[in-house]
């Protein structure tokens, strides 16, 4: 009577400590399942955030400064900052036909940029004036609108960069 209800209670609890570890490891699973899937969207988020940034540091560089040197559009080849303002919002003319006419590589390595780039000008009618860069740059793109004057009439100037 002794040694068989021993046992018994011994294969009840190795049950009981099954179930547990089971319960446990579902939980333990459920758990790390998340923990990657936030950690994934945390990192989508941050790289969303940094290319927001860098558009908008890219249109800021291009309205609102003249670049370096202030005459860059002099000799293209010694510009370490390209700026197309000759002051703030009020764009040049001969820079932005230089900036458009620039070697795309070129121009994105000033730019300080990885990935592509596409920019362009238009009046408010919609037709477009000027254009540099990939205008084909698939998902993933941080567009920044500004507007600018350029020879006496509001323009819209928009920049999208490319992961």
């Amino acid at each position: 009577m002794g040694w068989c209800e021993l046992s018994r209670k011994g294969q009840i609890n190795s049950i009981d400590f099954m179930i547990a570890v089971l319960i446990f490891a579902v939980i333990l699973v459920f758990l790390i399942g998340f923990w990657f899937l936030n950690m994934a969207e945390l990192s989508e988020m941050m790289g969303r955030d940094r290319l927001d940034s860098t558009s908008i540091a890219v249109s800021d560089m291009l309205i609102k400064t003249p670049g370096v040197p202030e005459n860059w559009e002099d000799g293209p080849s010694d510009v370490w900052a390209i700026g197309l303002a000759t002051t703030q919002n009020v764009l040049s003319k001969e820079k932005v036909a230089n900036f458009t006419a620039l070697d795309y590589n070129e121009s994105r390595e000033i730019m300080g940029l990885d990935g592509d780039y596409y920019f362009y000008i238009e009046d408010l009618d919609g037709n477009r004036l000027h254009e540099a860069g990939v205008a084909e740059l698939g998902e993933g793109v941080a567009p920044v609108l500004r507007f600018g004057i350029l020879e006496g009439e509001i323009v819209k100037v928009e920049v999208f960069v490319h992961g």
